[in-house]
């Protein structure tokens, strides 16, 4: 599956993939795509802090690992003053629970079907799915990247408290970063694989998730990088300046999305055509 390619090879798949990115108006895309997740993230964060707020919040301690893990997953620079209300949000995890799932449940639908329709047009789908049908794999997906999310989340506040409790000398930077990679990679295939109305081969499908999740993974470093530079906009945007950088931040993400689908298509077109010319 993963066979060599040759530098040639290389150099057309990526000047395909540049063309087709702004043929098809990737960053148009990837815009709307970034306001769907900025409105996605909010009640996102309130369902997640609560699900772990009913095993983890009986200690100072657990909570504290709750948010470790949370400024963990966020960029630099944009966490949330949720992150620093967290135990606030715990004691009142009935409330804020109720009110993340429905608003998740309501703006997530939402999202999903944006990344559909996003994905019908980089890899070219003519034919997309019934209004029914497509809501359907929507609701699917998200129950399922839902799932995926929590799973990690207990994952990695489970490895925390192994390492703080029995001394066990786990490496946790090296670990949160495997976490964390392995989760991206997970939840890009699961996009990549259910979302579109026709499936991409698997060259294409594994390119378009390797892609996306080593440079989302190495964006935490660049992302850090900038952050330090631009960190004199904080003086003019004051508290503002943590939800600037959080929206610039789920727009690069959309991007590296779009981006890493688009060579994964051109990948897979290419190895297609190659074999036909064989």
């Amino acid at each position: 599956m993963f066979q060599s390619i040759g530098f040639e090879k290389f150099q057309r798949i990526l000047k395909d993939s540049v063309h087709r990115f702004f043929s098809m108006h990737g960053p148009f895309l990837a815009s709307g795509l970034a306001f769907d997740l900025l409105l996605n993230f909010i009640p996102l964060l309130f369902l997640i802090v609560s699900t772990l707020g009913y095993t983890l919040a009986a200690s100072d301690e657990a909570i504290r690992i709750v948010q470790s893990f949370l400024q963990d997953r966020l960029p630099p620079g944009s966490q949330f003053s949720v992150i620093d209300n967290l135990s606030l949000i715990a004691s009142k995890r009935t409330q804020f629970g109720l009110i993340g799932f429905v608003l998740y449940l309501f703006f997530t639908t939402a999202t999903f079907g944006s990344v559909r329709m996003v994905l019908n047009t980089i890899f070219e789908i003519k034919q997309p799915r019934s209004f029914f049908r497509g809501k359907g794999i929507d609701l699917l997906v998200m129950l399922m990247a839902s799932g995926l999310f929590v799973l990690i989340a207990g994952l990695s506040a489970l490895v925390a408290v192994v390492r703080t409790t029995n001394g066990i000398p786990l490496p946790g930077v090296f670990v949160s970063r495997v976490i964390g990679l392995l989760f991206m990679a997970a939840l890009l295939y699961l996009l990549y694989r259910f979302c579109p109305a026709q499936r991409i081969g698997r060259r294409g499908l594994w390119t378009a998730t390797l892609t996306g999740a080593i440079l989302l993974e190495l964006s935490k470093w660049l992302f850090g990088w900038y952050i330090s530079v631009a960190r004199g906009y904080t003086i003019l945007y004051g508290t503002l300046s943590g939800f600037l950088f959080l929206c610039l931040w789920l727009y690069y993400v959309s991007l590296v999305f779009i981006l890493s689908g688009v060579i994964g298509s051109s990948a897979d077109r290419i190895a297609t055509s190659d074999n036909l010319v064989k």
